[in-house]
């Protein structure tokens, strides 16, 4: 016995059991299959307090016995959207009862009787506030004269208090938490002077901070006296934007239970790529019955919204269920698709039509250095030579000959990736394998992967003055990948090592790399840098691909750091989520985590400090740019240089910059 499936969007779900021995008897049957117009239940859900409800589960249970062969689900669910609203569609006719999660009485239960085309509205329930949190608060310090307080309250953007939020406070103390009250308020009493920050959070809200005057302005740093109250700070929560729109197949017929995504298109370096963006509550969001999506959770930004599509279910000839993107306005490359600004308000129409799907396939097979069948991940990845938007890699793995394919593949260039990790140190045995591919309408040539080893930088830490008081503590060195493929694909994590007693193995390294020092404390810079006897200081080092050699590197690292200290002045007020970003005239220094690159945030009188300088040639701009990787963009710095100040350090020397807002 088998059960074959038929789904449309407005019509109920028919399952019909089949027998496989009919089938033997006559291979080639008719089978009239009739569908019956859907009904659904639409409501909204508040909590007691009359706040929306994001994510809670809604079930209908069927009452009535199916009479008929043509069975179909009995039991559905969904989930509230970040406006508290829910729509139970595709439920074929009959008695239902319908419930929320945690639903109070009276009307938690709902009965209903539903015909074929029925849209009921207006079942609405209200829901026990969110459990509580598993964040077991701070023990405060009590409120005295001589330590400061910081009060204030959290609310959400319909200027409702939040209660049992969690506010979190950092600085010159041990981070600590507590929750809000029914009022959404809060204190932080028993504080020394400093710097601080201050921000909250609850399950179903995008986090918030301090100084917003609304849901997307970020933070900037308060800073407490001794025995100063402040008392009016504002948390905003909020739930997101939204992106909605219809899908419809190539008829032009509504499309239920696709999955869709927005994926955030952010800039690192000079190249842009899409990162899975939006809410998590709700679960995966997916097209109703009306073929209606909403995706939720969204911060302002750029996007690029893509439907997952079933070729199967689409027409498509491919064997395999891996599902295939199709990017809007409705092409299957993303080189094609067509962005989504996300601003202060939802944006609605994003409309388009799944068809066209690819069936081209990348095959070939992995072996590792010593000709054996690959045991690991094999990647296949948009290249950036493609000069378009970069979206996330795909995965899959060989079998037990080393063989793998990627079905339903957008034509295109891209680089395949694999790697082999063996016991007992992955990173110290780890094998590297890349290959760029180009993907027409057909299949692609057979891809050839033989992996290599590694290879590995032993290296020492040096001072050049005197030892600073546990320096080695927080110190991280990193090869950094400079090319874009090598760092998106195969990223920095591997090749980064602590210091112990001032040494370092590096493992894991291949391809064209700068050297990076992280976690420094405060007035230190990095120096120098050699490998093997020659300076290779802010220099790109191609460790090439299966090398398997060590190196010997030193690494100089000074205490005498320079310094620029400033305010922000002007007849307005320092601009909410502004930030200083510190860069050098010579534009050769402009790469990725440069050392001569500092972003700062000001304080909320205005005031920013960038340390731990080298001596050289800046400018120093105000952006309001907030992630570091996008404000220290070669191309956002270019456009701050009319406004920037310019400054000249020497080593350790301390300069002020005043700048003005206009």
């Amino acid at each position: 016995t088998f059960t074959l499936s038929i789904v449309k969007a407005g019509y109920a779900a028919t399952q019909m059991p089949l027998q496989k021995a009919a089938f033997v008897a006559t291979p080639v049957r008719d089978i009239a299959i009739a569908l019956t117009r859907s009904a659904a239940v639409n409501g909204h859900i508040v909590d007691t307090t009359g706040e929306t409800v994001v994510g809670l589960r809604v079930y209908a249970d069927r009452l009535d016995p199916i009479a008929t062969n043509a069975a179909g689900p009995v039991k559905f669910a969904t989930t509230s959207d970040d406006r508290g609203e829910y729509r139970l569609g595709g439920l074929p006719p009959g008695r239902y009862s319908v419930t929320a999660t945690n639903a109070l009485d009276p009307g938690a239960v709902v009965t209903v009787a539903l015909q074929p085309g029925d849209n009921l509205s207006g079942i609405d329930f209200t829901s026990r506030p969110p459990a509580d949190t598993a964040i077991t608060p701070t023990p405060q310090p009590p409120e005295t004269q001589d330590r400061a307080t910081i009060r204030g309250r959290v609310i959400s953007t319909a200027r409702r208090p939040i209660a049992r939020a969690v506010v979190n406070i950092s600085g010159p103390i041990a981070p600590r938490y507590v929750l809000t009250d029914a009022q959404g308020r809060f204190t932080f009493p028993g504080l020394i002077p400093g710097d601080y920050e201050v921000g909250a959070s609850r399950g179903d809200f995008l986090p918030g901070s301090l100084g917003q005057q609304t849901a997307f302005e970020s933070t900037s740093q308060i800073v407490v006296t001794r025995g100063a109250r402040v008392d009016d700070l504002t948390l905003v929560l909020s739930r997101g934007l939204a992106v909605t729109g219809t899908i419809v197949d190539r008829a032009g017929e509504p499309l239920q239970g696709v999955s869709v995504q927005a994926l955030q298109v952010t800039t690192k370096g000079t190249r842009k790529h899409a990162v899975i963006a939006g809410a998590l509550q709700g679960g995966d969001p997916q097209t109703d019955d009306r073929g209606r999506y909403r995706v939720l959770g969204l911060q302002p930004g750029t996007y690029v919204i893509a439907a997952l599509a079933d070729t199967t279910s689409l027409g498509g000839g491919a064997t395999t269920s891996q599902p295939v993107p199709i990017y809007f306005p409705g092409s299957s490359s993303i080189v094609d698709a067509v962005t989504v600004t996300v601003s202060r308000t939802d944006v609605d129409g994003i409309d388009f039509a799944l068809r066209d799907l690819p069936t081209a396939r990348v095959t070939g097979v992995a072996l590792d250095s010593t000709g054996t069948p690959l045991e690991g991940p094999i990647t296949l990845a948009v290249s950036h030579r493609s000069g378009s938007i970069i979206p996330n890699p795909r995965s899959t793995q060989a079998d037990a000959h080393g063989a793998f394919t990627f079905f339903d593949v957008a034509p295109g260039d891209y680089d395949v990736l694999a790697m082999r990790f063996a016991r007992p140190d992955p990173l110290e045995t780890l094998e590297f394998a890349l290959q760029d591919v180009t993907v027409g309408e057909r299949d692609a040539e057979p891809v050839h992967l033989r992996t290599t080893r590694a290879a590995m930088i032993e290296g020492r830490i040096v001072f050049d003055s005197a030892l600073p008081r546990d320096p080695y503590d927080r110190m991280q060195i990193e090869a950094l990948p400079a090319d874009f493929d090598f760092r998106r694909i195969f990223g920095g994590d591997f090749a980064r090592a602590g210091v112990m007693n001032g040494r370092f193995r590096l493992p894991a390294l291949f391809g064209v790399r700068r050297v990076v020092v992280n976690g420094m404390p405060e007035g230190l810079y990095l120096k120098s840098i050699t490998i093997d006897g020659s300076d290779v200081t802010d220099q790109a080092i191609d460790f090439g691909v299966g090398g398997a050699s060590t190196v010997s590197a030193e690494i100089v690292i000074s205490s005498t750091g320079a310094s620029i200290v400033g305010r922000i002045t002007g007849q307005k007020a320092t601009p909410a989520g502004a930030s200083v970003v510190v860069f050098p005239q010579d534009r050769e220094k402009w790469f990725e985590r440069s050392r001569f690159v500092k972003i700062v945030r000001p304080t909320r009188d205005g005031s920013f400090r960038a340390a731990s300088l080298p001596p050289g040639d800046y400018y120093v701009a105000l952006t309001a740019i907030v992630d570091e990787s996008s404000a220290t963009a070669p191309d956002v710095l270019e456009q701050l240089l009319a406004r920037a100040a310019k400054v000249t350090l020497d080593e350790g020397e301390e300069q002020h910059v005043e700048l003005q807002v206009l």
